[in-house]
């Protein structure tokens, strides 16, 4: 294996290949780039550095989506080579080897194995092709492993926080080889570093000198014989480090010295990640070299006591602060074989952030754009970012904290703009100042920044400039998202119903026949639809440029208007929906979107419709894609899948190379198959579930049967290894970097002469009939025409009052929300009105509401954080009373039972008469904090939380009051029922609880379950109760009036008059 590197090939066992043909092979890669340089001390040696030509985030899909790439191309790779009298290398050797790259490991992927999650479209259609990728490779081989029989060992490292550092030992030369990530050099003692000149050269001769102070402290503490050895045992090994305390290249950590923190050691013969760290941390302390901190977190056996372990170790690392755990932390999964014990090999190395770090990292950013646009709308995105980090975990100190950071931040920026520099080049003294200037109540100016005063508060650490308390401590939550205010609207007999169309499509599916025939049957129907249309527009914008450069070809037309056509669809797109349906009469509005949209996409086109949504009319989002989608329909291997069959994409590529004319895409070979393959892999390892489309806000899936499905139709095998291999060599986004093979591929398939059997025009015509039905038919069943009814009782009263079902539901909806124990319980909870302060003015809106509420600021955020919250209380509900049911609805949370209620809110008065003190005392815009304390469960029909607002705040009708959390088989309605069963009927088995303020007891938990009659159900039924203690659900909401069609947005001020 002299000189060898190891790749791995589809179809294939790992394969060798020599240094030379390695080298070759990078040579003709147009993604990779490779610097060469001539030993200076030398001349018939050079040195090649190799690294990938894309940087942020297309460098990481690279490495995420091409495992060659992955596996060869390394973070830190140098090949040294040899030449002679006529320049020829003759002799290739490995310079250094760098660890793989390796990727954030996300809660999810944990919750994912522990089944707490079903699917890994749980992450959204955004990305999930992604996710899918990541996860594989961080857990493929564990999990192997554990079918195996194998133990996994898991290692936790601090991540030091600096610049990337390596160092090898080429004998030839007897040099050090030296590093950066990207930049290596060859010295053979200090001197040497001078001779590398060049600007590339900077942070490997800071290293390079470091190094060499390390070498003389070996010298002469353990003798020369020690850095003889060390020598020996870095031949065939890179140790890999961080550079770490250089005040001039700061990042976020703080150092007190200059050095080289040692982490990992690769073998320039393997093909894994890096040696075991047990055995690397035994080279390191051999020499006394300085490490990171490790941390051996223990050897699993099997899946569930592994990811429960990762669980608590990605909680810990997620909430310690920056001085503790530094930027977070690296873990390694290290297996060791049943067979041979001694026999151990490092799988997967992933990483984990403090939140802490990501908050400070986030503000830089923010604060870099805020100096070159002073834009004032960075404060809020900074303060709104950080919420999102922090909804899974809390950081290590109060949000409060963070935002006062923030803001003496910016405002040091508005007042000093010429010495805001100190943000790029000197981050963590810039931090040290606004923390410092924070805990003691000074605002920060220049002077502070002078190099006397900066040596002081660099030598100390942030957690001894004072003990910060934040004024706060009850943080709240409000993410503003797009989606979840779209709030399910009860409509009015005579609202119009407005339908946007999204085609989950690629080109050639057909979608501009299909929406040719629809249009037909909406018209004949008397209602009006609009299509803009990608492709067209694209012309308009590529005929225009031809007219002012006549000289440019149809491809440089086509690639020159990319981001302009996309800025004029959106624009159409705003118009379209915004106005075009206000200005017809018409009952039903169609918005057809005539683009391709990948699932990537979705989100951001949800986003713009839902921005531009008319007033008054109720908005349905439609997908719509081929009928034959389903998960895994065609697979590569074991990780990639995709949603649609190989006749699919056949199908669809034949349709592109042989039509007519189309408005840009007219190049009938190569050019046109790379588009096809490029939108194709977009749908890698996504499913396009039902579930995964409604959480990206869409509200009814339309399929349609745009081709005529035969996956059982076979292509000539050389056909479909050509088309994997362009698979696997194309990034998901991008077009395939084989632009040969491409080629090669397209004049294969048109030799071919392919031949596939169209839809009847008839058939289209039928089809497109029933999709129009269809989403009529929806919306109607959704409540869109209300004409069903339903009589509500009215306590004290024999008098009925109509209203639509979807409203009762609404009204009875009590998503209650805790107070914020700032007050004192008096006796019981009905006791709360006695201190509720009387309004100075009378709650006086134009028209009756249907009801009062308290509704949650942010629906997104509740919904992540109340489902975490429902999972927490099942599981501890199951391990007390082993109910098969319990673990059901755990695990199918979300998917096959239980759904989320149609808004977050707390019921404060449902409106029998506009009088009285909880009408007449409301008050509209108030900012209640909600805390949820307790859960009541009904296996498979209802689960609801009962919260305790503030009574000194709001005035509540209800004895109990509650938010509904999920809905299956109950309407929201029955919370109520279920929590009088519990609390105030009769023999009701918590009625003591309530009375007593036991559930007021932060500490205190209660558990049962119970059976018990349902007004309005017949039988008895399982209900569980759980108070846990300690623990409760908090977010943020306001007072609004229901009025049938969402919350009243008028004015407050025509809502009051004096009393």
């Amino acid at each position: 294996m002299k000189n060898k590197i190891i790749y791995v090939k589809k179809g294939q066992e790992q394969q060798f290949m020599s240094i030379k043909d390695y080298m070759i092979e990078q040579q003709s890669n147009k993604d990779v780039k490779i610097i060469e340089t001539e030993i200076p001390f030398q001349k018939d040696y050079f040195l090649s550095d190799l690294s990938l030509s894309f940087r942020g985030e297309d460098e990481d899909k690279a490495y995420t989506f091409n495992e060659r790439l992955r596996t060869n191309i390394r973070r830190g790779n140098s090949v040294i080579f040899k030449v002679d009298e006529q320049n020829n290398p003759v002799d290739y050797y490995w310079g250094r080897r760098g660890i793989m790259k390796f990727f954030d490991l996300q809660r999810e992927y944990i919750d994912y194995n522990l089944h707490e999650i079903q699917e890994l479209t749980q992450f959204g259609n955004k990305n999930a092709s992604l996710h899918k990728e990541l996860y594989s490779i961080i857990f493929k081989e564990a999990q192997e492993s554990f079918t195996a029989g194998d133990s996994v060992s898991i290692y936790k490292l601090v991540k030091a926080n600096g610049e990337n550092a390596q160092v090898s030992y080429f004998k030839p030369l007897n040099s050090w080889v030296i590093s950066s990530k990207n930049v290596a050099l060859l010295a053979r003692q200090r001197s040497d570093i001078d001779l590398y000149t060049a600007d590339r050269f900077g942070f490997a001769r800071l290293i390079a000198q470091v190094w060499f102070n390390i070498l003389e402290k070996i010298q002469k503490e353990q003798g020369n014989d020690k850095v003889e050895a060390l020598k020996q045992d870095l031949q065939e090994q890179t140790m890999v480090g961080e550079y770490c305390g250089n005040q001039d290249y700061q990042h976020l950590v703080k150092y007190e010295n200059i050095d080289i923190l040692f982490y990992a050691i690769v073998n320039h013969k393997s093909n894994d990640p890096c040696i075991p760290p047990l055995q690397a941390y035994e080279v390191f302390n051999k020499y006394n070299l300085t490490t990171v901190k490790l941390i051996d977190e223990g050897s699993y056996n099997t899946s569930e006591s592994f990811n429960n372990k990762l669980k608590q170790v990605y909680d810990f690392v997620a909430s310690s602060d920056i001085e503790g755990e530094q930027e977070g932390s690296v873990l390694y999964f290290v297996k060791k074989s049943k067979q041979i014990p001694q026999q151990e090999r490092t799988l997967s190395v992933s990483k984990l952030k403090t939140l802490e770090y990501r908050i400070f990292r986030k503000l830089r950013e923010k604060l870099k754009n805020y100096i070159n646009r002073k834009d004032q709308r960075l404060r809020s995105k900074f303060e709104e970012e950080t919420k999102q980090l922090c909804v899974n975990n809390p950081p290590a100190h109060p949000l409060n904290f963070y935002f006062q950071i923030g803001k003496l931040s910016f405002d040091f920026v508005d007042q000093y703009l010429g010495q805001a520099g100190i943000v790029a080049d000197q981050y963590i003294s810039f931090l040290s100042v606004i923390i410092y200037c924070l805990e003691n109540n000074q605002k920060p100016n220049p002077t502070h920044f002078q190099k006397e005063n900066m040596k002081k508060l660099l030598e100390v650490p942030w957690s001894n400039y004072s003990s910060f308390q934040a004024k706060n401590n009850e943080e709240k939550i409000e993410i503003e998202s797009i989606n979840d205010q779209k709030l399910k609207q009860v409509l009015n007999t005579n609202q119009r119903n407005l339908f946007v169309i999204i085609p989950i499509s690629i080109p050639g599916m057909g979608k501009s026949t299909f929406v040719k025939y629809f249009s037909e049957i909406v018209k004949q129907n008397n209602d009006e639809i609009f299509v803009i249309s990608s492709d067209n527009i694209r012309r308009d914008l590529m005929d225009n440029l031809k007219k002012n450069k006549p000289f440019l070809k149809e491809d440089q037309l086509f690639s020159q208007t990319g981001k302009q056509a996309g800025k004029e669809f959106s624009r159409s797109l705003s118009d379209c929906v915004s106005k075009k349906p206000l200005q017809t009469k018409a009952q039903n509005v169609f918005v057809f979107l005539d683009k391709n949209y990948p699932p990537n996409a979705i989100d951001k086109a949800v986003q713009e419709i839902l921005e531009n949504k008319p007033a008054n009319m109720n908005l349905q989002i439609c997908s719509m894609m081929t009928s034959e989608t389903e998960p895994n329909k065609y697979k590569i291997g074991s990780n990639i899948g995709f949603p649609f069959s190989l006749n699919f994409f056949f199908n669809c590529a034949n349709r592109v190379q042989t039509r007519a004319e189309h408005p840009t895409l007219t190049n009938k070979s190569g050019k046109s198959m790379d588009v096809m393959v490029m939108f194709f892999n977009l749908f890698r390892n996504t499913s396009l579930s039902e579930h995964s489309l409604q959480a990206s806000g869409i509200d009814i899936i339309l399929k349609f049967p745009f081709i005529k499905d035969d996956s059982s139709r076979q292509y000539p095998q050389d056909i479909v290894d050509r088309f994997e291999d362009i698979i696997l060599q194309t990034i998901p986004g991008n077009t395939c970097s084989n632009q040969g093979l491409v080629q090669s591929f397209a004049d294969r398939v048109k030799n071919l002469n392919l031949q596939f059997e169209n839809t009847p025009i008839e058939e289209i015509k039928l089809r497109a009939q029933e999709t129009y039905k269809e989403c009529i038919n929806q919306v109607n069943q959704k409540g869109g025409q209300l004409e069903q009814v339903q009589e509500i009782k009215q306590n004290n009263e024999n008098h009925k009052q109509q209203v639509p079902i979807d409203q009762i539901e609404e009204a009875k909806q009590s998503d209650v929300i805790l107070e914020n124990h700032q007050y004192k319980q008096t006796n019981t909870l009905t006791a709360r009105i006695n201190n509720k302060r009387k309004a100075a003015v009378k709650f006086n809106p134009p028209r009756k509401p249907i009801y009062l509420g308290i509704f949650a600021d942010d629906e997104s955020l509740v919904q992540k954080t109340q489902k975490q919250y429902v999972k927490q209380n099942l599981l501890s509900l199951f391990n007390k009373y082993k109910d098969d049911i319990i673990k059901n609805n755990h695990d199918e949370l979300l998917n096959k039972v239980f759904k989320y209620p149609q808004s977050h809110h707390i019921t404060t008065y449902f409106v029998k008469q506009a009088e009285g003190i909880y009408y007449e005392n409301f008050e509209e815009g108030l900012n209640i904090p909600i805390e949820v304390l307790a859960m009541a469960y009904v296996p498979n029909k209802i689960i609801c939380g009962v919260c305790l607002p503030d009574p000194n705040m709001i005035d509540i009708e209800n004895k109990i009051p509650h938010m509904t959390l999920f809905i299956d088989e109950w309407p929201a309605k029955f919370s109520n029922n279920v929590l009088q069963a519990l609390f105030t009927d009769k023999d009701a088995p918590l009625a003591k609880e309530l009375q007593n303020g036991s559930l007021l007891d932060l500490n205190k938990e209660i558990i049962g379950k119970y059976r018990l009659p349902v007004q309005e159900q017949n039988g008895l039924h399982d209900i569980y109760f759980i108070k846990p203690s300690n623990h409760i659900m908090k977010f943020d909401a306001t007072t609004k009036a229901w009025f049938g069609n969402g919350p009243q947005q008028n004015n407050k001020k025509q809502y009051y008059k004096k009393k």
